[in-house]
């Protein structure tokens, strides 16, 4: 066989390879899937690299060699692809303080001016509307603004409320405190509602990049039953017993606010202006 002979032959195979793992990729579209035109191609070249490599031997590719060559480029791709839904997800909350106090869940600054404490239930569709209002004031404070959570699963929502908050926690114990504002979000995407809960709690942790294994341990264990149980009761103490309900807290006079249900921003930005309002008061009085 001439050289000629040879190289056509490889890029034939090159060719015929791509293509058919171009329509292989299309049939089970629902196992692995390109968002755009720019990273098909670019999977397309990963591909081709993964077999060229293989002709670079002199010989042309077995099928065997294809197959695997193609898989573990699939492989990288997928790899690739998860990582960057990992970060993208992870990054919507980058306000997310690190370093929280011990046992906390606070978004935003930790020395902003006003708190708001919600008491929320993961199954409460007042809840899961709510749920971005307070990471918008958040987010629009300039760090004069933040966000505690505090579980309330209603009993009428439970078993699933419960085990909602504890897979939140285990998020956190095994991702951080970013990650635990990331698993409410993609557990208010993905439940049901009403009690209904979500189908694998696990998979939405993996989602945020955390071990399937270690995550499914937490829970058995139920390493955080007795944390939520006794945020409930705290909330229990405080008159709480429906949700979303949140307490403003101004830090710097200690002045808080209950705003109970799905409140607009506006009743939040009005009560802090009022407290500012106050505490200039009350200020300019003791000067007098």
């Amino acid at each position: 066989m001439t050289d000629k002979t040879h190289q056509s032959n490889n890029r034939q195979t090159t060719l015929l390879s791509i293509g058919a793992i171009l329509i292989i990729v299309t049939v089970v579209g629902g196992v692995f899937l390109w968002k755009s035109v720019q990273s098909t191609m670019q999977a397309v070249q990963n591909i081709g690299l993964q077999v060229s490599s293989l002709q670079s031997q002199d010989r042309t590719p077995t099928s065997d060699q294809l197959k695997k060559a193609v898989a573990l480029a699939i492989t990288d791709i997928a790899a690739e692809e998860q990582a960057k839904l990992v970060t993208a997800k992870l990054d919507a909350y980058k306000n997310a303080a690190e370093t929280v106090p011990e046992g906390k869940h606070v978004y935003g600054s930790l020395n902003a001016r006003f708190t708001m404490v919600e008491f929320s239930d993961l199954e409460c569709p007042y809840c899961k509307r709510f749920h971005n209002t307070p990471k918008s004031l958040v987010d629009d404070s300039s760090g004069n603004v933040n966000w505690q959570w505090m579980h309330l699963p209603l009993g009428f929502h439970n078993p699933g409320a419960q085990l909602g908050a504890e897979a939140a926690e285990c998020a956190s114990d095994l991702g951080g405190n970013r990650s635990f504002w990331a698993y409410l979000e993609e557990y208010f995407e993905h439940t049901r509602g009403n009690g209904q809960g979500v189908s694998d709690l696990t998979q939405l942790a993996v989602n945020l990049g955390i071990n399937a294994t270690e995550f499914r341990q937490c829970m058995t264990e139920g390493r955080y039953r007795d944390k939520v149980q006794e945020q409930a009761a705290k909330a229990a103490s405080l008159g709480i017993n429906g949700t979303p309900a949140t307490f403003l807290v101004d830090n710097l006079t200690g002045n808080s606010q209950l705003l109970s249900g799905a409140q607009p921003a506006e009743a939040f930005v009005g009560a802090m202006r009022k407290m500012i309002t106050e505490a200039q008061e009350a200020a300019t009085a003791k000067q007098g």
